[in-house]
């Protein structure tokens, strides 16, 4: 898992990465891994740059960095949390499929 081999915390799940609250809005992380959440998020837009043939995959910051969805056919960025259930369900499979975090 991308997780480990960066050295991050195991508290570092796949949901953190996905919303722009994760990480408790950012305070959960101290300085030191910020850059670490940065690279996680690279990392995983280099293996998967497209998700199910229906999103992009972007990094997006607010309070730290964070990976959001671009629709492919309308172009709006849509945040994991804002999608519908099954939406969501098709980005853990492909997720799980590719041992991504």
């Amino acid at each position: 898992m991308l997780t480990q081999s960066l050295a991050l915390p195991a508290h570092f799940l796949r949901y953190d990465l996905f919303s722009k609250h994760g990480f408790m809005e950012g305070s959960r992380l101290v300085d030191e891994e910020y850059p670490l959440v940065e690279a996680l998020c690279e990392s995983v837009l280099a293996k998967m740059p497209v998700v199910a043939n229906k999103w992009r995959i972007e990094i997006y910051q607010c309070n730290f960095h964070y990976l959001t969805f671009i629709d492919l056919t309308t172009h709006k960025r849509t945040d994991y949390f804002d999608m519908m259930e099954k939406d969501r369900r098709t980005i853990d499979a492909a997720f799980d499929k590719a041992g991504l975090l």
